[in-house]
């Protein structure tokens, strides 16, 4: 998936491959929180990995949004050690 990505954004002018493995890995709950190698988000890079996903299971980005804003809704609810 991280390579098709980056592949289809060769257009992006300032690509950033490292942009691509940070939002993937925070995504899957995997990145290194305690050395964070940006100060800020990466917006393009995450609805670039969204809109491939969608493509490849050519799903509808509602359903998703929905089940990705209920678990941000839930999340908020725990308290982390």
């Amino acid at each position: 998936m991280l390579g098709r990505t980056v592949r289809g954004a060769h257009w992006l002018p300032n690509l950033d491959i490292a942009g691509f493995v940070e939002v993937l890995t925070g995504a899957l709950g995997v990145a290194d929180t305690e050395e964070q190698s940006r100060s800020r988000p990466r917006p393009a890079h995450a609805l670039l990995v969204v809109a491939d996903l969608l493509a490849v299971r050519r799903a509808r980005a509602e359903t998703y949004l929905r089940r990705a804003l209920a678990e941000v809704r839930r999340a908020e609810t725990i308290e982390m050690p």
